[in-house]
């Protein structure tokens, strides 16, 4: 392959990127970004004051960068960094192909044409910069030759064109290269340093050899490739911008829309209650005028009556007095008998609205509840061919590698989460010999291995062995909500509707052991010691939650938020620091620390009727949506990760980790029935040793 000896690149290729002039006393930072040194020092004191004077950010690439030297001035800071030669050679060459600049006075800022060269100090001077080094007690005796004289000379010319002084011996030039320590030095050093080094080459020997390997068109090939790859992520940046913008003028309108159907609800109603209000008061002032016109009739025919008598009364025949008397009281007594069947009792009409009960708790809801703005992030892998070292730093396999080659060597990482999936891999058989049907609430894993299990449709505690085996039965006297192990073999289970909590031991089957009542219609608890529980549940229409010993000594710490529903669960972080309480409706997670300060509320317009939730071995929490028939998985700062579907017909509803917090059991129930308890487990290469228990 032939090499050329020299190469000419435009001007443009050596621009300084804030001045984007031809640099000027160019000046390179470790993130080997180069800027003239004036422009540099601007730089630096503009911005590193807003640092306090410690650090300064690459114009560039944005990375820190301080001082060689503490405690240096800010304007002295520019100086520091090392003076780029090859730029400045390459500008030199720029400005005026074929001719030489003078070395000292591109150091200053300035370019003068060079006329003479000194073969000691290996620099191009102009007439000025020659007469002071021939005036200098240190340089007055150095060989100094005319330009035309060094092109001519091959020794000279490798020097002239620009050499690379070494940093041990200033008055030397870069020489050599040494492929052991992967570092250049000059003749000196490589009789010194490297003096057992077996592999030193010349730079110009190791310059070709690189150039025969094609290791700058590899090295461009690459950078191709990262410069595909950026413009790739701006389009895509720019797409996922223009698709956040639609989708939020979207808002505006849905709302809109949204109020257009309550409105002509509304309207509807409105209408509708308007007819049926005239008819109602025609119909009822009908009645009234009807009973007020027999009143009257019946008033005048008393007036009357009352009239003959006393003209009777006047009358000298006595017989015909007590004849007509006797009539009057016969009268009398039919009049009574009247009154006393239609006019004792005067019917009272009263008119209210009615509004759907759903209807008014969305009007009652707080704003927050109504609706809110979310955002989602999701995090996709680019398409692209990516440099070989750019998919090591992203953990992605260059190959399809084995699970034991990414599991030994620290640059792969497990795939996310969302690149396994569940699959079924057992069953748990959970149903009845008879035609009873169980409707499991929730359940709790023993030390032992054991599962027990809340019948709702029953009343019952099931107990299940390690192998999945049913052991006993335990009828409980009220509707079972939820289920916690205290320590050993005691278990507490929620009875809300009795207002208490039942203790029982699972040693030797299922036995009692006490009660203790709660001023909360208890529906979710888990043990944060040996003493004490942690409980939520419904203080009137508000979901509450706090602490209680088990001697029934009860804390409220925080209410909640306004609902009708009793399905509420509650679990904790492995720390017992975090309080988790689910609300079924509106569907929410709250989290709380014990003091009873909420750290954050997850929602999302995927899950409704919030139920069961649990936490992995990661503290990543599980929210179960039973009414939106999928798993939530939420980071432990409240974020959102992914969703998994369960799939109708199957209504998920508890959930419960093991100690690891590598599996879980899923109950599900639709209030009427359950199914069979599957056994999950995630799949996926590389395998992550995650695994779900789904109903």
């Amino acid at each position: 392959m032939e090499i050329s000896q020299e190469s000419s690149l435009p001007l443009d290729q050596f621009l300084c990127p804030l001045c984007l002039n031809p640099y000027v006393s160019p000046r390179t930072l470790p993130c080997l970004h180069s800027f003239c040194q004036n422009c540099l020092k601007n730089h630096i004191v503009n911005t590193s004051s807003k640092e306090k004077g410690t650090t300064f950010n690459c114009p560039v690439c944005q990375r820190d960068a301080s001082p060689l030297t503490s405690g240096t001035p800010i304007e002295k800071w520019a100086e520091q960094f090392l003076l780029n030669p090859f730029l400045l050679t390459m500008v030199s060459k720029g400005k005026n192909k074929g001719d030489r600049f003078c070395d000292s006075c591109l150091y200053t800022g300035t370019s003068y044409k060079a006329k003479t060269f000194c073969t000691v100090c290996k620099e191009a001077l102009c007439t000025s910069c020659e007469k002071v080094h021939r005036k200098n007690k240190a340089t007055r005796n150095h060989i100094i030759l005319d330009i035309s004289q060094v092109s001519t000379n091959p020794e000279l010319a490798v020097s002239f064109s620009g050499g690379v002084t070494c940093s041990d011996h200033l008055d030397r030039d870069i020489e050599y290269y040494c492929k052991s320590h992967n570092a250049m030095c000059c003749h000196i050093c490589s009789f010194d340093k490297h003096k057992g080094c077996t592999d030193i080459l010349k730079i110009s020997d190791h310059v070709h050899e690189l150039l025969v390997q094609n290791e700058p068109q590899s090295a461009a090939e690459r950078m191709q490739q990262l410069e595909e790859h950026l413009c790739k992520y701006t389009e895509i940046n720019d797409e996922v911008l223009k698709k956040l913008e639609k989708e939020l003028d979207e808002m505006p309108k849905q709302i809109h829309e949204l109020r257009k159907k309550f409105n002509s609800m509304l309207d509807q109603l409105e209408k509708r209650i308007i007819i049926e209000k005239n008819g109602v008061l025609r119909e009822q002032t009908s009645l009234k005028n009807e009973e007020k016109r027999k009143c009257h009739s019946l008033i005048a025919a008393i007036r009357n009556s009352h009239r003959h008598l006393e003209a009777v009364s006047k009358c000298d025949k006595s017989a015909q007095v007590l004849i007509t008397l006797n009539k009057f009281i016969e009268q009398l007594d039919n009049y009574e008998k009247t009154v006393h069947e239609n006019f004792t009792e005067n019917l009272s009409v009263e008119a209210t609205l009615q509004i759907n009960e759903q209807l008014m708790l969305i009007a009652d809801m707080p704003e927050i509840h109504m609706g809110k703005l979310e955002v989602r992030e999701h995090r996709q892998s680019l398409q692209v061919v990516l440099p070989s070292k750019l998919q090591q730093m992203m953990r992605v396999p260059r190959n399809v590698l084995d699970t034991n080659e990414q599991k030994d060597n620290p640059m792969f990482g497990p795939l996310p989460l969302k690149k396994c999936k569940p699959e079924v891999v057992g069953k748990i058989k959970t149903k009845y010999p008879d035609t009873r049907i169980p409707a499991y609430e929730e359940m709790t894993l023993l030390n032992d291995g054991k599962i027990m299990i809340l019948d709702s449709n029953t009343y019952r505690c099931r107990l299940y062995d390690s192998s999945h085996e049913h052991v006993a039965d335990y009828v409980l006297s009220s509707k079972p909500y939820d289920v916690c192990l205290v320590e050993g073999a005691k278990v507490a289970v929620a009875l809300p509707q009795e207002h208490k909590i039942q203790f029982l031991t699972v040693s030797k089957g299922i036995r009692p052991l006490r009660n203790i009542d709660t001023k909360l219609q208890c529906t979710g608890l888990a043990s944060l010691s040996r003493e004490q529980l942690a409980v939520c549940g419904l203080k009137g229409d508000k979901l509450c939650w706090g602490t209680m010993s088990i001697i029934g000594k009860e804390t409220l710490l925080s209410e909640i938020c306004l609902t009708i529903y009793y399905d509420s669960f509650l679990t904790l972080n492995p720390q017992k620091s975090r309080v988790y309480i689910s609300c079924f409706d509106p569907p929410a997670v709250y989290c709380y620390d014990l003091q009873g300060k909420l750290m954050f509320r997850y929602e999302n317009q995927s899950l409704d009727g919030a139920t069961g939730v649990g936490l992995d071995k990661e503290d990543n929490l599980y929210v179960v949506g039973s009414r939106s028939h999928n798993i939530m998985q939420v980071s432990p700062e409240g974020n959102h990760l992914q969703e998994f579907t369960i799939g109708i017909p199957k209504y998920p509803r508890a959930i419960c980790f093991d100690a690891s917090g590598q599996s879980f059991l899923l109950t599900n129930s639709n209030g009427q029935e359950s199914f069979d308890v599957d056994i999950f487990e995630m799949k996926g290469k590389p395998t992550l040793k995650t695994i779900f228990f789904l109903a």
